[in-house]
């Protein structure tokens, strides 16, 4: 969690030319929260 938070911060001080990797990286960081959430989910229910 803590590594996420530096690259985001890092993220916001570079300029605006890498905007969208900026995007691809929030886009990518969304879904890998979304699958853990679920796989999350679903070993809770499997126990």
């Amino acid at each position: 969690m803590k590594r996420s938070f530096i690259i985001f911060g890092k993220f916001e001080i570079e300029d605006i030319g890498r905007k969208e990797r900026d995007v691809k990286f929030i886009i990518y960081q969304s879904l890998y929260i979304f699958v853990i959430a679920t796989l999350g989910y679903h070993g809770l229910n499997l126990f």
